[in-house]
């Protein structure tokens, strides 16, 4: 979601005001509902403590939706200290799951960068220019604009793009990765703090009291409401398909195998072959993994490119589900000198042509994060099976 950069955060080269100039004690708080598409998915605290030392920045992220019915809880804490102008030199970040483990990773600027380490990975290095996400918005109140590298905390610390034009009584954010581009359309106070932050990827995060974010809500289904419908369904076999999108403000994907894209203007016809390639080996893998049904498609993609006997990439789209486009995570393993890809989540190795990749990416938190921001510029569109 881009929730996390919209209503906290990016990153900037430029510093804010002098030093000599920076607030000395005061303690702010802030606190957000989080929506998505309209219905409630949650709610955001903020607390920035500055002292003589510099400012410390806090954020706690509450978010509840349904996923296929079931009821999923995140629960994301993030703490930054920085000096007094504002360059950051550690950051901390935990992500509880109600249906997953818990995830932890810090980042500790060093003198030759950021020194990243996230559980189960080996440590990275990032440049010193990135600045965490959570203290563009501070940045932005002292300085009035920013462009530079931001360190994206909550996906798995990636680094992209951002600028931030300031025009009060709103600013516009835009944030580039991977070719694809992020927007937001932030509302400000008269202290320059964000009111109202409104997404490109429909999430709006809106300021709020106590008594308004305790409010209850009703978590909303988000693999429903994520779905681009067609006006037929689509058939069922493996045979070849065709799908037109409309409606799309992106570039298109990498070339994969099985499938091609043609784009004019916002619309993309979209061409889905079979392949033919077989590795026993790997379809007994994708065999097992759908045999234990543990987890979602994410964690069976991964499970995959794990244990994979190749090399092994993920993929994240959509897959064609009857009458509909939903979200999903797959495989590409090599075999031979072609990139084929593999769904575990339905037992096929070769996959079926049914999938649209959107982006490849690794297996670390920051690839997984980085591929969820594949559906920008997707939003709002609309798709159609051509009659044969």
């Amino acid at each position: 979601m881009l929730v996390g950069i919209a209503a906290c955060g990016g990153a900037t080269a430029a510093r804010p005001r002098d030093d000599l100039d920076a607030p000395r004690a005061r303690t702010l708080e802030r606190g957000f509902t989080l929506a998505w598409r309209g219905a409630r998915i949650g709610d955001a605290r903020e607390r920035e403590a500055w002292d003589a030392g510099g400012v410390t920045l806090e954020r706690h992220e509450s978010i509840r939706v349904r996923r296929a019915g079931a009821l999923a809880i995140t629960e994301t804490s993030i703490a930054i200290h920085a000096d007094r102008a504002l360059v950051a030199d550690r950051v901390t970040w935990r992500e509880e799951h109600s249906d997953g483990p818990t995830r932890m990773g810090r980042a500790t600027r060093e003198l030759d960068g950021w020194r990243i380490e996230l559980d189960g990975e080996a440590a990275r290095r990032a440049g010193g220019d990135a600045v965490p996400e959570e203290l563009v918005p501070i940045v932005v109140r002292e300085r009035g604009a920013f462009d530079g590298e931001v360190m994206l905390t909550g996906r798995g610390f990636a680094v992209a793009h951002a600028e931030i034009v300031v025009r009060r009584p709103s600013s516009v954010v835009r944030i580039r990765v991977d070719g694809a581009e992020l927007s937001a359309t932030v509302t400000l106070d008269q202290n320059g703090d964000p009111l109202r932050i409104a997404a490109s990827d429909g999430v709006v995060a809106a300021r709020a009291d106590d008594a308004t974010i305790a409010q209850p809500f009703d978590p909303p289904e988000v693999v429903d409401g994520a779905a681009i419908a067609l006006d037929r369904a689509a058939p069922a076999d493996r045979s070849p398909i065709t799908i037109v999108l409309h409606g799309v403000t992106r570039a298109p994907p990498p070339a994969m195998i099985g499938q091609s894209i043609a784009a004019d203007g916002d619309t993309w016809t979209i061409t889905l072959a079979p392949i033919d390639a077989r590795d026993d080996q790997l379809r007994s893998l994708a065999h097992a993994i759908f045999a234990a049904d543990d987890g979602d498609c994410n964690a069976h993609a991964v499970a995959f490119a794990s244990r994979a006997s190749v090399p092994a990439k993920l993929v994240t789209g959509w897959r064609v589900d009857g009458a509909r486009l939903v979200r999903h995570r797959w495989a590409l393993a090599q075999i031979g000198d072609r990139w084929i890809p593999i769904d575990p989540s339905y037992d096929e190795a070769p996959a079926a042509p049914r999938l649209i990749g959107l982006a490849i990416t690794d297996d670390t938190a920051a690839g997984l994060a980085l591929g969820d921001l594949a559906f920008s510029g997707t939003d709002g569109a609309t798709a159609t099976l051509p009659a044969r």
